[in-house]
C-alpha cells in the first residue's frame, strides 16, 4: 500500500484509556478529509477504538512506551497499522469468538468489538516482530 499515492498519518499515544477517545477523533477528521465517509469511516472509527483500547487495556505496554498508530489512506483501502511492546497477543486467534446465538445474560463481556472489526474489515492480520505486537487491518473505500 504505501506508494506515492498513499497518504500517512502518525500518532503516538500514552498506554492510557483516556488517550484513545482523542486519538479516534483525530484520525476520523484526517479521514473525512481525504473524503471517507459512510461505512469505511464507521468500520476504520471502530477498528481504531478497539484495536488501540484493546492494546491499552490487555496489553501490559512496557513503562515509558507508546502505541504506535499508523493511518495509510489511499484511492482504494485505509489501512491502520497499530504497534506496541506488550505481551504477545494475537486477537485474530488468541480472543474466543463471541457466542452470537447465547441469551445475553449467559454472555461474556468483551470480544465483540474485535470481532465486528474482524468482519467488516477486508482484512486483519496480526504478527509478532521481536518484542512488538503489530496489527493491520484494511478497510475497503468502496462503500464511500
Amino acid at each position: 500500500m504505501r506508494d506515492s499515492g498513499t497518504d500517512t498519518h502518525e500518532w503516538s499515544i500514552a498506554p492510557e484509556i483516556d488517550e484513545v477517545a482523542a486519538l479516534v477523533r483525530e484520525a476520523a477528521a484526517v479521514l473525512q478529509e481525504h473524503g471517507v465517509t459512510g461505512e469505511p469511516l464507521y468500520t476504520a472509527q471502530l477498528a481504531i477504538e478497539e484495536v488501540v483500547s484493546n492494546v491499552v487495556r490487555h496489553g501490559a505496554c512496557k513503562e515509558g512506551r507508546g502505541v504506535n498508530i499508523h493511518v495509510d489512506i489511499d484511492d482504494d483501502e485505509i489501512r491502520l497499522t497499530v504497534e506496541d511492546e506488550g505481551l504477545p497477543f494475537d486477537p485474530s486467534c488468541d480472543a474466543p469468538a463471541p457466542d452470537l446465538d447465547a441469551p445475553l445474560e449467559n454472555r461474556r463481556v468483551g470480544g465483540l468489538g474485535v470481532h465486528l472489526v474482524k468482519q467488516m474489515a477486508s482484512r486483519f492480520d496480526y504478527a509478532r516482530d521481536g518484542e512488538r505486537n503489530r496489527m493491520e487491518v484494511d478497510i475497503d473505500r468502496a462503500a464511500s
